[in-house]
Order: C-alpha cells, then structure tokens, then sequence
C-alpha cells in the first residue's frame, strides 16, 4: 500500500505564512506595549472596583497597567472608608494586583493577592 504525503508548500505559500506570523506577533506586542504605557480600559478598571467592593473595600485609582513581569498594577490607589467616601484611609503609589483568569472568566472573585509599594496610612 502506497503512503499519502501532503504536498510540499510552494515558496508563495510559506512566504505569506511567514507574513502573517510576523503581523500577528507585532500585534500582539503592540497590544501589550499599549496595556503597559496607557493603561487599560475604562471596563478593567470597574471590574476591579467591583472585585474589591465584593471584598467590602472602596478604592479608586488612576491607572491600571498591564506589566508584563507583575501583571496588573494600579498606580496612585486611594482606599476609602466604606461608610463615609470622602475620608481617605490609605494612600498608595503601586499596588500589583494578584488575578486568576480562570475565575475572573467564570464570573467568581478573581483577587487573589495584593501586594502594596510605598503605602502610607
């Protein structure tokens, strides 16, 4: 019985292969790079607010970044006191925060971990 082999790929082929590897990989860098600088979406940062309300915290910040070694860091993180929403409790520069995608998918409490840099009380 004769073995069936595919057919080799003409160089055409392999050289739009390579083409749409090579936008793909670009794209997702740019992404990333544009998580990093600019910061997240309007969305991420509700569903975080959201994740600590469930927590029965309220905080705010200015920006939710996206670094590619700590994961999602909120930079200059207010936390304010659940009964009155003027009186600031702590104030910090840079809290990494600790997510598991898996839950956060799932719709269940995704904050794991909170690690806090330069906190003031």
């Amino acid at each position: 019985m004769p073995t069936l082999t595919p057919p080799p790929l003409s160089k055409k082929l392999r050289w739009i292969l390579r083409i749409l590897v090579l936008l793909l990989t670009v794209a997702v860098l740019g992404l990333s790079w544009y998580g990093y600088k600019r910061g997240l979406t309007k969305r991420w940062r509700e569903t975080v607010f959201q994740e600590f309300r469930r927590h029965g915290i309220e905080v705010a910040f200015q920006k939710l970044t996206l670094d590619p070694f700590r994961g999602l860091v909120a930079r200059d993180v207010l936390v304010f006191d659940t009964n009155d929403r003027h009186r600031v409790i702590a104030k910090i520069d840079k809290a990494v925060l600790s997510v598991d995608l898996g839950r956060l998918a799932n719709g269940r409490p995704f904050l794991t971990a909170l690690e806090l840099r330069d906190a003031r009380l």
